[in-house]
């Protein structure tokens, strides 16, 4: 009887990797250059590990992987788009851009916590329920047009504020400008 319990699970573990393997795909390169990576515990890649003569903001951050997902944006704009009306740093205004769980799907990430970074070194960590329990978007476009460096862009991680249009000072400091890499922990 132990025999064929460790035949079953050995049987097992071999039917999950090789499924897992199946699911894992490489995916085609951006067509442009590319304003988002996204690397970590992610089944989907089309890009390789960071060069330092041509990863320059990866390498000055010491962000290391050997596979990723790199996104541009038609890649980010083909996914579906969500609008927040909210009163920001910069004002009231519009912004639009695909929900964070999106991107992320896209990547083929594995549900868990993800670490967002910006180009300025700010950073957050969102658990799974986080995730699920707000609606994070990567906004895109501000105002009808796309975001530049100036205008917390050129992706701007924020959320529909819990009490209405303006966000409390701690919801802000969970919204990072200039959101250029992911991390699927």
């Amino acid at each position: 009887m132990t025999r064929l319990r460790i035949s079953v699970v050995l049987a097992a573990a071999v039917l999950g990797a090789i499924v897992m393997g199946a699911v894992a795909e490489e995916k085609p390169l951006p067509k442009g250059s590319p304003v988002l990576t996204i690397a970590g515990r992610t089944a989907n890649w089309n890009r390789g590990a960071v060069v330092p003569e041509r990863d320059g903001v990866l390498q000055q951050r010491q962000i290391r992987f050997e596979r990723a997902m790199a996104f541009d944006w038609e890649m980010l704009s083909a996914l579906p788009q969500h609008e927040l009306r909210v009163v920001t740093p910069a004002g009231e205004g519009t912004y639009t851009g695909p929900l964070l769980v999106d991107v992320l799907k896209a990547s083929g990430a594995e549900a868990g916590k993800v670490r967002l970074i910006g180009l300025d070194g700010s950073d957050t960590e969102l658990k799974a329920e986080d995730l699920t329990d707000q609606n994070w978007i990567l906004a895109l476009v501000s105002q009808g047009k796309l975001a530049g460096f100036g205008e917390f862009g050129p992706l701007w991680l924020m959320h529909r504020p819990a009490s209405g249009a303006t966000p409390s000072h701690e919801e802000i400091e969970r919204w990072i400008a200039s959101v250029f890499y992911i991390e699927v922990l």
